[in-house]
């Protein structure tokens, strides 16, 4: 297998297959390891870095895998066992596309949506905060306001601030 973030592979890894699940466009492998306390976790591999497949014989559990479980409070492919926050956000009325988006999307649970007397879509959400959903933000950060929570406004600020200052280096 060879890891996303390097170059190199990482050797053969003994895995115990559940599932291949298509997400956004991409294609893991979800396989599952049994904690010491008894828990599965579950890891996800990129099907497009798995270098092989060798059969080991090595007897496994069956586990049941709801992938709707597994990705609920999720944002785009990050999974994560954060805990989930309430997130709300405000997308300008002028960002008829961003609002298109959220109108089209599927979220688990589902996002609530409303307007405000502007035509503001207020979008209400239970999701776990990840890189990808932050780094999202900072793309579409002219088209909507960050209502709650507030660490989230404040670390996409200073992520914000941050890319200006390196601009300017």
């Amino acid at each position: 297998y060879r890891h996303s973030s390097s170059d190199s592979t990482s050797g053969w890894i003994e895995v115990s297959p559940v599932k291949v699940v298509m997400r956004m466009d991409t294609l893991y492998l979800i396989t599952f390891e049994l904690a010491e306390d008894g828990t599965l976790k579950y890891k996800n591999y990129l099907f497009e870095n798995i270098i092989g497949v060798s059969e080991t014989n090595t007897p496994f559990a069956k586990v049941e895998f709801k992938a709707r479980d597994y990705y609920k409070y999720a944002f785009g492919k990050w999974t994560s066992t954060a805990p989930h926050e309430d997130v709300s956000l405000l997308v300008k009325s002028d960002a008829k596309w961003l609002q298109t988006q959220f109108e089209k999307s599927h979220f688990n649970p589902e996002i609530v949506k409303r307007f405000d007397k502007d035509k503001n879509m207020i979008v209400d959400m239970k999701l776990r905060i990840t890189p990808d959903f932050e780094t999202w933000l900072v793309g579409v950060s002219e088209d909507v306001r960050i209502l709650k929570p507030a660490k989230l406004k404040e670390s996409i600020k200073a992520k914000l601030q941050k890319a200006l200052a390196e601009m300017d280096a």
